[in-house]
């Protein structure tokens, strides 16, 4: 995995697109809730959602994405002319009201789903409740690393896993792809399909549906 100043370093010097698997998960984002929560799914439906913006294209689609399903949603950024108009946008061609602010937020605790797209995160983590389900798509995936620096327990998920059913021919011809890639890889190699997504990487660790289930829940 590359850091975003190695990304931008290329992708200026060489005038090539480093992918990193955003758009992707912009697209499987309301899926993988689904498939995460099952029964519990419309309950969710109704709580509070912090989506961290970074002002990208990506922010942009997450957000538009969510407001699709869920009723009460922050954005947190820092551009305040981006998420005024993001908001104006989504009220417009959706018909919801989002709140933004460019403020820290202090109460993190009262949101049920934290959804980090920002490398520069200014908020304390130690504040985020236990039983948030975080998603850190950050290039520099800084919720999980500010957490792992304090002793807060807390699952963050940071990328989907997908099956890969086409074979991939490479240089040298003996290596071998795992049948499970992350996001990053199966956006550039394989047509888009739902029904390949299989896990969720937590902390660092790949977990299938089920299991992820019963760490945020205690059942499956």
């Amino acid at each position: 995995m590359l850091d975003s100043e190695s990304i931008e370093y290329i992708q200026q010097k060489y005038n090539i697109n480093v992918c990193d698997g955003r758009d992707l998960k912009c697209k499987m984002i309301i899926y993988a809730l689904k498939k995460l929560l099952k029964d519990k799914y419309n309950l969710f439906k109704d709580k509070e959602i912090l989506i961290i913006s970074d002002s990208t294209d990506v922010s942009r689609n997450m957000v538009f994405e969510i407001a699709k399903e869920f009723k009460y949603i922050t954005v947190l950024g820092e551009d305040k002319e981006f998420i005024s108009e993001l908001a104006d946008d989504i009220l417009n061609e959706i018909g919801l009201s989002i709140y933004t602010t460019i403020k820290p937020i202090r109460k993190l605790n009262k949101y049920s789903i934290i959804v980090n797209l920002n490398n520069n995160l200014k908020l304390n983590v130690s504040d985020i409740c236990d039983k948030s389900i975080i998603f850190d798509f950050s290039v520099e995936r800084v919720i999980f690393k500010e957490i792992n620096k304090t002793k807060k327990i807390a699952a963050v998920i940071t990328d989907f896993i997908f099956k890969r059913d086409q074979d991939i021919r490479s240089l040298p011809s003996g290596y071998e792809f795992s049948k499970e890639i992350p996001s990053y890889f199966y956006q550039n190699i394989q047509m888009f399909n739902f029904r390949d997504l299989v896990k969720i990487e937590i902390n660092n660790k790949r977990y299938r549906f089920k299991e992820a289930r019963k760490m945020f829940f205690g059942h499956v």
